[in-house]
């Protein structure tokens, strides 16, 4: 029973999400700031490893591309937090120049 609670309280601890920033965050958060964009840490540190995920998707599609689609969605997410379309651009290249320099 004790080896059943201390598992789950594990499991608990493991999964509660707690969020801490790495050096790579830091200094992605502090070039988006000399941008002027600043919003909730969380959120645009995904939106830039979105941003670099989006580098792996294909260029060529009927319509639409999966890249095409996938910057799309980021752009849609990033202005309905407040950001205009070139802050957005810029935080795309400046996610591609922390996390993903080899790609960008």
């Amino acid at each position: 029973m004790f080896k059943a609670i201390v598992v789950a309280a594990f499991a608990l601890a493991m999964s509660s999400g707690v969020a801490h920033a790495d050096a790579l965050d830091d200094q992605y958060l502090k070039l988006l700031a000399s941008h002027g964009i600043e919003g909730d840490p969380e959120q645009l540190i995904s939106a830039g490893h979105d941003s670099c995920d989006a580098l792996d998707q294909g260029r060529i599609g009927f319509g639409m591309s999966p890249y095409g689609f996938a910057v799309m969605k980021i752009t849609g997410q990033l202005m309905a937090q407040g950001l205009a379309s070139q802050q957005v651009s810029q935080l795309m290249h400046d996610a591609n120049t922390v996390y993903c320099p080899g790609k960008a």
